[in-house]
């Protein structure tokens, strides 16, 4: 068995790092957090540009495409997809503030992420006989989901 104060493994900066990240991802699971970057917005010719879009659909375990559409119907205004280095940025025509995306992204989780029952975000989303649900992987709840709210 070998000694932690030999170690050279059993640094403190290393275990401090991995003790914060299990924390981490504690919390998170516990208080069923999403954890969404920061939205990365720029104003060019009276157009909004969201330059992580595609994190942001990661993170909340959607496609990309999803994501965009509810953007265009919220705003009421339409969106496209234009190519920014290895970025793809979401142009919207007018000018948004960072503030509106926000509780639009907030709108879009309780609509199209999370469960109706649990409250759980840990979702998939599946079409079954022509009809879109909302699957729960937690509490195994099978939600008819209307994306048209």
């Amino acid at each position: 068995m070998s000694n932690p104060n030999q170690d050279p493994n059993y640094n403190l900066k290393s275990l401090l790092d991995s003790l914060y990240k299990d924390l981490d991802s504690k919390v998170a699971k516990e208080t069923n957090q999403i954890l969404v970057p920061d939205f990365e917005v720029s104003y060019v010719n009276r157009r909004t540009h969201v330059t992580n879009m595609e994190a942001i659909a990661l993170a909340l375990h959607r496609t990309y495409n999803e994501l965009q559409q509810f953007f265009e119907d919220a705003f009421s205004m339409k969106g496209k997809i234009s190519k920014s280095g290895d970025n793809d940025v979401v142009v919207i025509a007018g000018m948004f503030g960072k503030k509106q995306i926000e509780l639009c992204i907030e709108r879009y989780i309780k609509i199209h992420v999370q469960c109706g029952s649990c409250k759980s975000i840990n979702t998939y989303i599946a079409k079954i006989d022509r009809i879109t649900y909302i699957i729960c992987n937690v509490c195994k709840e099978k939600n008819a989901f209307n994306g048209n709210k």
